[in-house]
């Protein structure tokens, strides 16, 4: 049996990291969304990082990351 957690997540700052990942192009934005915490952690290849990202951030166990891809309109794995 597997176990879940629940993690609070503000609707609006996950609306607005999702319509960034969506305003650029081919996956130039990217946000990532703690599983433990529910933090978002936001990155641009175009800008410096607002805050620096974790040295884990790539792990799926604990991250969930949200970008587009040049062939798709969304890959997004949040909705």
């Amino acid at each position: 049996m597997r176990s879940e957690m629940a993690m609070t997540v503000n609707f609006s700052e996950l609306l607005e990291a999702f319509e960034f990942v969506n305003s650029g192009g081919g996956g130039e934005n990217t946000a990532y969304l703690c599983k433990e915490t529910g933090k978002i952690y936001w990155h641009s290849d175009w800008a410096d990082d607002v805050e620096e990202l974790p040295d884990d951030v790539e792990d799926s166990g604990r991250y969930i990351p949200s970008r587009t891809s040049a062939n798709s309109i969304s890959a997004n794995r949040w909705c």
